[in-house]
């Protein structure tokens, strides 16, 4: 028996469930979306979409080049 697709919810749903500022999230927002277009797979659940959220803010604020980068 097939699975039901996972549906992606509304922006401010992982907006409140993302631990960073509201520039970041749209930042990784953006990029999770272009992801999304063949560079990853289609999220099973809310669990998948957050974990990747938080894997791109990290990648954002270990990056020296991201105006995310966190110095120190």
């Amino acid at each position: 028996m097939p699975s039901e697709r996972y549906i992606l919810k509304p922006r401010s749903y992982y907006q409140g469930r993302f631990d960073g500022g509201r520039e970041l999230f749209s930042a990784c927002w953006r990029q999770y979306r272009t992801y999304l277009n063949g560079a990853i797979d289609d999220p099973r659940d809310d669990r998948d979409v957050l974990h990747w959220l938080d894997e791109i803010a990290s990648e954002r604020v270990n990056d020296c080049k991201s105006r995310f980068f966190i110095r120190g």
